[in-house]
């Protein structure tokens, strides 16, 4: 998989699939976002990772992380929602509004 100078959003990064999906996704070159509510698990130190607090239960978190994103990685960027149940259920208006500039999946 070649994902070179591509820039990802991983929520639920602090452990289990997307903590793998973090280190996997750097190891393939691209810049990644982890976000999750327990972000002081992650023990990754990486130059193409950045880490951001965040319940996607709650909509303004969702909203403080599409902002960051933009502002640090750039408009084009791709969102894996893990778990994807929560934030589409709770967070709909967000995966909407966001659609233009985010592509999900991958």
């Amino acid at each position: 998989m070649d994902l070179k100078d591509k820039r990802i959003i991983v929520t639920g990064a602090s452990s289990g699939i997307g903590l793998e999906l973090v280190k996997r996704f750097l190891a393939e070159g691209a810049t990644v976002m982890a976000a999750a509510r327990g972000i002081e698990r992650i023990d990754l130190v990486h130059r193409r990772l950045l880490l951001k607090k965040c319940d996607i239960s709650l909509a303004e978190e969702v909203d403080q992380i599409f902002s960051y994103a933009l502002e640090t990685m750039g408009a084009s960027i791709s969102l894996l929602p893990m778990p994807v149940l929560p934030i589409a259920k709770k967070s709909d208006r967000r995966i909407g509004r966001i659609s233009p500039r985010f592509s999900i999946p991958m």
